[in-house]
């Protein structure tokens, strides 16, 4: 499924997320909710061990730890919609409407949430349930697919924008061009200033700073990679590869202060990269929804160290747990995302976790 990619080592196959507990599979919608997949691609704390989320339909839900629980269970309510309900949510082409919230992050200073949305860059105030649109352009430009958010310290906030040539609704198109004009934002919310800080990026997706905000990781998807950026510092405005030649795309990226390593989930590396460029053409041409129907799944996410190296790795062969976008780890579980999946996995790793990687 990987290429050139060697499945030894530390990247042997295992089963390790194959026995993961699948949650809300059969959660039982409202009328007001069309029953589409949750597809929920991230996670933002609420401070109290729950959890913010943005569904495939265009919601913000809220994630409600049951205290005294173990393991880890949560209830869902919706929290609002970034758009406008619509019978057909749910649908891609319909996200123009509905909106489609993928990356989210609360602000400690302003004491609201920022969501990357296909509608744009959003702010959200948690106690009024007010939302408004932030930035929806640069210079004249779209921001045509907004993905992932990351605020400093100083409450400078940082999003991705993964391409300006296709919407989130044909990310498939804008795979097998395999660059396809991506960049990323400084957004001041203090003085409401947007910059473009990068661009010509590969499908830039996930990203977090490094421990001590120098840089800034950039998971460019479809050169199975990360890079660092450094934002500050004596190599400020220099571009580094963190790491190269991944077993899958890699879609979010998130710090575990409990194993010292950050997280990356993956989705399988499609073969359909490994073509030559006029095939891709050929192939973009078709209904890609279909084909996409048939590409294998893989259930991979991998623990990297601080130094950029995979130091361990949980799959699941069959793919019954796949197309993993973002990974929490809590005293011993993991809870992860998917941008396609109808659930949210929940994975006992009492008997290895924390990894404790250089502590």
């Amino acid at each position: 499924m990987c290429g050139t990619v060697e499945f030894k080592g530390v990247l042997s196959v295992n089963n390790q997320l194959s026995g993961a507990d699948l949650l809300f599979v059969d959660f039982n919608r409202s009328k007001n909710e069309f029953p589409s997949p949750l597809r929920a691609e991230a996670f933002e704390t609420d401070g109290e061990g729950g959890y913010y989320s943005g569904l495939g339909d265009g919601r913000i839900i809220h994630l409600k730890r049951e205290h005294g629980v173990i393991p880890p269970t949560f209830t869902m309510e919706t929290v609002i919609r970034t758009g406008n309900y619509s019978e057909h949510c749910g649908h891609p082409d319909y996200e123009h409407i509905c909106g489609r919230p993928l990356g989210l992050h609360y602000h400690p200073l302003t004491k609201t949430m920022f969501i990357a949305d296909t509608l744009g860059l959003l702010e959200l105030n948690l106690e009024t349930k007010s939302l408004r649109v932030v930035k929806k352009e640069h210079n004249g430009i779209p921001l045509t697919f907004p993905n992932a958010i990351a605020i400093s310290k100083e409450g400078l906030l940082y999003f991705s924008d993964s391409s300006v040539n296709y919407t989130r609704a044909r990310v498939l198109y804008s795979i097998l061009e395999n660059c396809a004009g991506g960049r990323l934002f400084r957004y001041n919310p203090f003085t409401d200033e947007l910059d473009l800080i990068l661009e010509s990026l590969c499908f830039p997706n996930g990203i977090h700073f490094v421990e001590n905000e120098e840089a800034l990781l950039i998971c460019e998807s479809t050169r199975a990679r990360i890079l660092k950026y450094y934002i500050s510092g004596p190599k400020k405005g220099q571009l580094s590869v963190f790491i190269s030649n991944l077993p899958g795309f890699p879609d979010n990226i998130r710090f575990s202060h409990e194993s010292n390593v950050f997280w990356l989930g993956m989705s399988s590396r499609s073969p359909l990269l490994s073509l030559p460029s006029w095939i891709r053409e050929t192939i973009a041409k078709f209904d890609l929804n279909r084909i996409a129907q048939v590409l294998p799944s893989y259930g991979l996410i991998a623990a990297i160290d601080l130094n950029g190296n995979i130091v361990r790795t949980l799959q699941d062969p069959t793919g019954r747990v796949g197309y993993v976008s973002e990974i929490v780890e809590e005293n011993g579980y993991l809870i992860l995302g998917s941008w396609k999946s109808d659930f949210i996995a929940r994975v006992d790793g009492t008997q290895y976790l924390p990894l404790k990687i250089g502590h």
